[in-house]
């Protein structure tokens, strides 16, 4: 299992989400919800998902 933050606009991290699920090799579990990022003037957000790895 890999634990991933993401971080970027919300459509950016949608669409990397989505080629995710795609893929048939992995499995995302246990999605967050967006999370502001102070640091970053709020245009920014932050994501945390697990990956599982799917076995053949």
């Amino acid at each position: 299992m890999l634990k991933m933050r993401l971080q970027g606009t919300k459509k950016d991290i949608r669409w990397f989400l989505k080629k995710i699920e795609r893929d048939k090799r992995w499995r995302i579990a246990n999605v967050s919800d967006f999370l502001a990022d102070s640091k970053l003037n709020g245009k920014y957000k932050r994501l945390y998902i697990d990956v599982y790895k799917e076995s053949k």
